[in-house]
């Protein structure tokens, strides 16, 4: 084994110590082990003796919502087939473990060698479809073993990816065992040429069909129009602490907010409730008399699932994320016309920035500059 291949593995076994070690304490990384015991049974049982005939793989959420007009359109077109869906973090598996168009839904166990020939000789897989930023090594390397063909959709590229690094030969040819890559635009399809992997496809981000179906389709919340009685808010959507404390600390008032936190738990909207003292209502109880809650001024969405349908009812969205990890999707927001606001991590999302550049979206870093922004819409 190469010596980058063997950094990979210590990287890959040293995570899941560190996972594994967090589970008493964290609920997310509890969930991301529990949801791996017992993965291969779990297999065995539900899947039917000829394996999968599509295999798509996801990240997380945001990686599923890229994938799903693909897999639907798959599911419309092929009925009779058997599709397995998988993901890697909990936030993709929670929210999508009862989702109608695959047949079985679980989680991708880890990617040792052992791992990826006990899962492929298990799933034998006719097609396999990964999800934008998806490359476990030694699965790659086994499926392309059993001439399974792998197809890696809606992928971006970087120069700064450790691909295109000094280091990163033994990676890039791993890329060989993509049957067909579908990129985002032609800077990543240039990249990969210059690195030696040809006959990639410049076919877009598929999450633009995405919110572009889900636009098309809007739904109705009148528990939530009688609140805003007319009023066209700011929608927070996945939202961080760090989000939360920027809105706070600004001091231009806007009539009303919708709060939709990224994480819906317990902690998470007590400490929301703590930030706003007196000024939210929670979705679910507002559900039951719209009525009375007319003199609160930020609405808590305490559900998941329903956010790209709020941007609609906006004036401006805020998209959460932005200050940490990245920021979320801001296209659910977008579709709608809406200008878009977020923090200043946002240069690895190339839709962030052609919004900015066309002066649909605007970044902050601070309250001064969200007040800027707020005098300027």
């Amino acid at each position: 084994m190469s010596l980058p291949f063997l950094v990979y593995d210590i990287i890959i076994r040293v995570y899941a110590f560190l996972i594994r070690m967090a589970a008493p304490f964290n609920l997310k990384a509890r969930k991301w082990v529990d949801g791996r015991k017992e993965w291969y049974r779990s297999l065995e049982k539900t899947l039917p003796p000829g394996g999968a005939d599509i295999w798509m793989h996801c990240a997380s959420l945001g990686e599923f919502e890229q994938g799903r007009p693909v897999l639907e359109n798959l599911r419309r077109n092929h009925p009779e087939k058997y599709i397995l869906l998988t993901f890697f973090s909990p936030s993709g598996y929670e929210v999508r473990k009862n989702y109608a168009n695959a047949n079985h839904i679980c989680y991708l166990p880890l990617d040792t060698r052992e791992n990826a020939y006990r899962l492929t000789l298990l799933v034998k897989p006719r097609l396999v479809i990964f999800v934008k930023y998806e490359f476990w090594f030694h699965l790659l390397k086994v499926l392309d073993e059993r001439r399974i063909p792998v197809l890696l959709i809606s992928a971006i590229f970087r120069p700064d990816q450790f691909f295109f690094r000094w280091y990163g030969k033994p990676f890039r040819k791993s890329l060989v065992y993509y049957k067909k890559i579908f990129v985002q635009d032609k800077h990543s399809a240039g990249l990969l040429q210059k690195a030696g992997v040809t006959g990639a496809v410049v076919a877009g981000d598929t999450r633009f069909d995405r919110v572009i179906g889900v636009a098309a389709h809007p739904r109705k919340l009148p528990a939530l129009e009688a609140f805003l009685q007319g009023d066209r808010p700011w929608v927070a959507g996945s939202t961080w602490l760090h989000d939360e404390e920027l809105i706070r600390a600004c001091h231009r008032p806007i009539s009303k907010w919708i709060i939709a936190p990224h994480e819906v738990t317990a902690t998470r909207l007590l400490q929301i409730e703590k930030i706003f003292p007196g000024k939210t209502v929670r979705y679910s109880t507002l559900l039951a008399a719209p009525e009375k809650f007319l003199q609160q001024t930020i609405l808590l969405v305490d559900n998941v699932g329903m956010l790209s349908s709020l941007y609609r009812y906006g004036a401006v969205a805020y998209v959460g994320g932005g200050f940490d990890h990245g920021i979320h999707n801001i296209l659910e927001a977008a579709v709608y016309g809406v200008p878009v606001v977020f923090g200043p991590k946002y240069h690895k999302f190339k839709e962030a920035v052609d919004l900015i550049g066309i002066g649909g979206a605007f970044t902050v870093s601070d309250e001064k500059d969200l007040e800027k922004v707020m005098i300027k819409l």
